[in-house]
């Protein structure tokens, strides 16, 4: 629920319908304005002019389409709730997910993980079963939910010594059940501010927003229902599925 994961731009054309402030090279630009995929349904109903709309947690996103000044256009809009459970199959025992779930400010990020004791990017499986960080299939890897790369690779090599021993815990190790980043300053989430007494403030008043969302929603991660079937199948991450097989 970084920014390398969650944030990307929206790139929205219409002839007539969006103003392009006298640039027709560049158009108009709104960088602090905040899009959601439940938003965009919304927005094509009040495009279409549908005047019957059933309720949505999403909001049309309209007014900052056509509206002609650049910049942040309105400032009441200014979260986002973003979240993330199961991402590869049998990267965990009981085939588990991580569950997380993140607001995002213009200032801020908070993210909570519901299960600190789980692996973030999946189980260390066959970890010292390796030559030189390679794996044949991603189902015989360790943290199965990072892709294979020359970077995985290079952590996983060097993961014992003083070069790389800081960068495998922060990318592969467990986290704390809170983080909290001023993305302002901080723009790639390095210094987790949780704990800090200056950010108490905005770390409390982010997570009763968070958390009356997922209750105003009924997330099933409250109930962790999202741990059990018909979400996931324990059966698909047996021993065999879980370890991959032996290794000469």
């Amino acid at each position: 629920l970084y920014e390398g994961g969650v944030r990307s731009s929206l790139i929205a054309w219409g002839p007539g319908l969006i103003p392009s402030n006298n640039n027709e090279s560049m158009g108009k630009v709104n960088e602090k304005s905040v899009f959601s995929a439940v938003d965009l349904v919304p927005t094509l109903l009040e495009l279409a002019n549908v005047k019957e709309v059933p309720p949505m947690d999403g909001r049309s996103f309209l007014k900052q389409l056509t509206a002609r000044k650049s910049g942040w256009v309105d400032p009441q809009r200014n979260t986002v709730i973003i979240g993330r459970e199961l991402h590869f199959h049998s990267a965990r025992d009981g085939n588990l997910p991580y569950p997380m779930r993140g607001i995002r400010t213009p200032e801020y990020l908070y993210i909570r993980n519901f299960k600190p004791d789980r692996w973030p990017m999946g189980a260390p499986y066959n970890l010292d079963n390796t030559d030189a960080g390679e794996y044949k299939r991603l189902e015989d890897a360790p943290f199965r939910d990072l892709d294979a790369s020359l970077t995985k690779s290079w952590l996983l090599t060097n993961r014992g010594n003083s070069l790389g021993q800081a960068a495998y815990q922060l990318t592969l190790g467990k986290r704390p059940a809170e983080e909290f980043f001023a993305v302002d300053k901080d723009a790639d989430q390095l210094r987790n501010l949780a704990q800090s007494p200056r950010h108490a403030k905005a770390k409390a008043q982010l997570a009763t927003r968070l958390m009356k969302v997922l209750k105003d929603s009924n997330d099933p991660r409250l109930r962790d229902a999202f741990d059990g079937p018909p979400w996931i199948s324990p059966a698909a991450s047996d021993a065999k599925l879980r370890k991959g097989p032996k290794r000469k």
